[in-house]
């Protein structure tokens, strides 16, 4: 919306048809006046893909008291070229739509309680076309993939081994990453320059020198391919890190056999990646989702062994952009002891989160293995930090802990759980998926490797201009909107509105207007997160 209104809360309603899976976003909103439906994907008179993830928003007055009175008790009933599709809670998991072909479809909603309508229904009339670059976003992601795939050239080229030259010049790099003092660190720099000089000769990251200053380790949740995002950090917060007391590792594993040698390249060059060759903890750690909380356990337990005297440790996506500076003023105020905390759900949206019943969703939990019928609240997956004694907990037990299927964030609430260890939210944890542009947030999510570049090069930019930049709120709402003036959704957040049905959806466009002669790489890239 135009005017500056605040998200409050936030609800998700799986869509589920034979072949597709889509998702319904649901904002409400503090505004004036009675609750209203709008459609903002698809919108009216829109071109989509049989893939489409519906969004609707829901204006309220006050979420607070209509998350309290309805959430649990209302329904939202749906009606798909004018035939029902059934009625569903706000906190249920499947809305169920027939199967859409190409051509023109409506979609009508409304909010329902005990049969009576909290508000108007909305409609929504969409076109579904076959091919991305039909859609108005399609042919926007296409274009960027292709920009995206020409900036990371010479990166995989180097990564490949097809060049030996590192894209910027190893030197240019690590003079990148030492980078100008911000304005209020001046004395942290000058302690850097008298005892973490990078070693000319063996350049690598200053933390694996000094192992007894660090106080915060921070693991990289990140799959071997995903080089352009280890490049994006590295090239941005990651190398702030040098400012303080915080280690960033990359928490790999076991990756594919035609993987490891470009992974053994880039190791000898950053010494930063979790590796079977880095510790025997990862030997049998296979580089998979399903394998996120052997990853967790196996990296908290090297972690603590090679950091002792660290006092938290982090956990987060490959899609992160951290304030690193405010994360480490902010590190000696923390509780060292019983301290889990990140983005709550539960605790944000103000209700429960449901366990996934489908059985081809990757989250997918039978009954037999969690019968509950709630999640309990836990600090997500993308980021959160535990202090060193529950860190200690969980690598101590790790061998006797079960996982909640393949849930990584939900197990380490379950086992914190058992020594009375209860997740603590924070604004500052936020997600650009749900929130777009958050400049406040110390931790944002869901981003692509050019989201984090470009975001964190107009913060920095805004941060070097004004040095009070973080000190009081007023400076921070003005410098946040100047950071945020260039935020561009479909180039920074890493999921679009829509999925490709195959491989070849996606197409570059040639200058005379028709599709590229070249073929586009695969799209398993993670560049843009396109599936």
């Amino acid at each position: 919306p135009d005017d500056p209104i605040t998200i409050d809360m936030a609800r998700f309603i799986l869509i589920k048809r034979r072949d597709w899976i889509g998702v319904i976003l649901i904002y409400l909103m503090r505004i004036n006046g009675e609750v209203r439906l709008e459609f903002r994907n698809p919108k009216n008179n829109s071109r989509v893909l049989p893939l489409v993830e519906p969004e609707i928003d829901v204006w309220v007055e006050n979420h607070a008291a209509f998350a309290a009175r309805y959430v649990m008790t209302s329904v939202m009933c749906c009606r798909l070229d004018g035939i029902d599709t059934g009625c569903v809670g706000l906190n249920s998991t499947q809305i169920k739509l027939e199967k859409l072909e190409l051509g023109w479809h409506e979609l009508a909603c409304g909010l329902f309680e005990n049969d009576t309508p909290l508000c108007s229904e909305t409609v929504s009339k969409f076109q579904v076309v076959a091919q991305a670059i039909e859609t108005e976003d399609g042919k926007r992601i296409a274009e960027l993939y292709v920009q995206e795939a020409e900036r990371i050239r010479p990166l995989m080229q180097w990564w490949r081994g097809e060049s030996t030259f590192f894209p910027g010049g190893l030197e240019q790099f690590f003079v990148a990453a030492r980078g100008p003092s911000p304005p209020s660190h001046h004395h942290q720099q000058q302690r850097y320059d008298s005892d973490h000089k990078i070693d000319n000769k063996n350049k690598s990251w200053p933390w694996l020198g000094r192992k007894d200053m660090i106080r915060l380790v921070i693991g990289v949740k990140c799959a071997a391919q995903n080089i352009a995002a280890r490049d994006a950090m590295r090239k941005t917060w990651l190398s702030e890190a040098i400012y303080g007391t915080i280690a960033v590792y990359f928490i790999i594993g076991l990756a594919k056999s035609e993987l490891q040698p470009f992974l053994e390249r880039e190791q000898a060059l950053f010494h930063d990646l979790l590796l079977p060759s880095t510790s025997t903890l990862f030997e049998n750690v296979e580089d998979t989702y399903v394998n996120l909380v052997s990853k967790t356990k196996s990296f908290l337990t090297f972690a603590l062994n090679e950091f002792p005297t660290a006092s938290h440790f982090m956990l987060t996506d490959d899609d992160i952009l951290i304030d690193t500076l405010r994360l480490l003023e902010a590190l000696p105020t923390l509780p060292i002891t019983k301290f889990y905390a990140g983005q709550v759900w539960a605790h944000h949206f103000n209700s429960p989160r449901l366990p996934q019943r489908d059985p081809k969703h990757r989250n997918y939990l039978p009954p037999e293995v969690y019968p509950m019928s709630q999640l309990p609240p836990f600090a997500i997956g993308p980021h959160y930090i535990l202090s060193a004694d529950c860190a200690e907990f969980i690598a101590k037990n790790r061998n006797q802990l079960a996982s909640v299927g393949t849930l990584e964030d939900v197990s380490v609430a379950m086992w914190l759980f058992a020594i009375g260890v209860h997740p603590q939210h924070s604004d500052q944890f936020m997600n650009a998926r749900l929130f777009g542009c958050v400049e406040h947030a110390v931790s944002l999510a869901d981003l692509t490797p050019i989201g984090i570049i470009e975001m964190h090069a107009a913060r920095t930019t805004i941060k070097n201009e004004n040095s009070t930049f973080f000190n009081t709120h007023s400076t921070m709402t003005t410098s946040s909107a100047a950071v945020c003036d260039k935020y561009d959704q479909l180039k920074w957040v890493k999921t679009p509105r829509f999925s490709l049905l195959k491989e070849d959806a996606v197409v570059s466009l040639d200058p005379d207007g028709g599709q590229s002669r070249a073929p586009i790489a695969p799209l398993t890239t993670t560049t843009l997160n396109i599936k």
